[in-house]
């Protein structure tokens, strides 16, 4: 398939630019309003907010729309983002090429080999891009003991990119600010392929095709730089924590041809916000999703009734042939959900590698890391459940959400290093 696809009908001229003007008017119309009604504390969505940060996240809100997305999007569904080694050296950052995975490698197997067959994806070349910390020389190849970070970016699995340049790199580069050059001093984030569905783009890249680009990724740092596994750290965030996840049970669930093959998995896990339960079944009137419907990024008045779910253009372009109901099902997909089961014989994290779970104390993906800390602590998995009260969705990811995000990557820094 073309990876760099032309641009897609939704994106062209005049429309585009109307729909655009109008959704920036409308947000310009209402933020004198919030700027007024923010300047008394209670009438915040959040009484300990700073006014600053009231203002920024009701904004967030208002910009947060699907239809808005999907207009921006700049000719990538169903693709990856065009490489560019552009401003790369502003984030003291390099290009890497990912190869392929061959048809017959190991690391194909169970659960995610059944599910590329029926998905139809196959492995593919994808860019990814190095990050190194200040100060520090690149190395062809692992130092003695060096650890790093193979880092899934969110979005979705439609938006975003791995590009230092992209606001979802500032996860990762937060977390790399705050460790020790002797330990870790770069960072590698694969650019996998978005997933996009009908009725604005052909269908394209569903579960596993993002999965497979991240194991291609974990290839290159163990057969080709040389990283002992133990000293790889799978972390992602949003989308990319949920896909994280999936990553680390596939090497757990088939661990003894995976090491018998070289790949014996991975160190730890660091999730932030994850995304695990797309099918939304921890709604209920008590859940995090209902309770922090308008303190969180995403629109307070947009929650669907089921069976529709909250980002479904997201999840209808990631699950693919799967129905809803597989999905919420799928351990690999929802590993949060209520109808997920355990494969027979196993505890549903049994074998997980050391898990350290970040969240913000008023987002609506909350429970998901609640539940599934406590499912991994009833596994005896050693995981660090870290929840910032006053943070939203993804906190890590905004410069402009001190002091909880400097915090909270400090902690991480030091988990990792431990």
């Amino acid at each position: 398939m073309d990876l760099y696809p032309e641009r897609s009908v939704l994106e062209r001229q005049p429309l585009k630019a109307l729909y655009l003007a109008f959704h920036v008017a409308s947000i310009l119309a209402r933020t004198p309003y919030w700027s007024l009604r923010f300047l008394v504390p209670s009438l915040r969505p959040h009484p300990a907010w700073t006014y600053k940060r009231a203002l920024i996240v009701r904004v967030l809100q208002a910009a947060n729309d699907a239809r808005f997305d999907l207009t921006l999007m700049p000719g990538i569904a169903g693709a990856v983002v065009p490489p560019s080694e552009k401003g790369l050296d502003k984030y003291n950052a390099r290009l890497a090429w990912i190869e392929a995975l061959e048809k017959d490698d190991p690391l194909v197997c169970g659960e995610v080999k059944v599910a590329k067959e029926r998905a139809g994806v196959e492995s593919v070349r994808v860019p990814g891009y190095w990050t190194l910390k200040k100060g520090s020389e690149w190395a062809d190849k692992a130092r003695p003991g060096e650890k790093t970070m193979l880092h899934i970016h969110s979005g979705g699995f439609y938006l975003c990119s791995a590009h230092p340049s992209d606001v979802s790199a500032n996860f990762m580069r937060a977390i790399l600010e705050h460790t020790s050059a002797e330990r870790v001093s770069r960072t590698l984030s694969v650019d996998y392929r978005l997933s996009a569905a009908a009725p604005h783009f052909a269908p394209a890249n569903p579960f596993p095709a993002a999965l497979l680009d991240v194991l291609a990724a974990y290839r290159h740092l163990v057969r080709d730089l040389g990283f002992d596994p133990a000293n790889v750290v799978l972390s992602g965030h949003s989308a990319g924590g949920g896909l994280a996840l999936a990553v680390a049970r596939h090497f757990v669930e088939n661990r003894a041809a995976l090491a018998a093959a070289g790949y014996a998995g991975v160190g730890a896990v660091v999730l932030g916000s994850a995304w695990m339960d797309p099918g939304m079944t921890l709604r209920g009137p008590e859940s995090s999703i209902e309770r922090n419907r308008g303190t969180d990024m995403f629109p307070p008045g947009y929650l669907p009734q089921p069976p529709r779910v909250h980002a479904e253009y997201a999840v209808t372009a990631y699950r693919g042939p799967m129905s809803l109901e597989e999905a919420a099902r799928n351990r690999y997909v929802a590993a949060a959900s209520r109808l997920v089961e355990p494969a027979e014989g196993r505890g549903l994290f049994a074998g997980f590698p050391r898990t350290y779970l970040s969240a913000g104390g008023v987002e609506k993906l909350l429970d998901s890391s609640l539940v599934v800390a406590e499912r991994m602590e009833a596994d005896g998995v050693e995981v660090v459940l870290d929840v910032e009260p006053h943070a939203i969705h993804d906190f890590i990811m905004f410069p402009w959400h001190e002091p909880e995000r400097s915090s909270a990557a400090k902690r991480i820094a030091h988990w990792i290093e431990g």
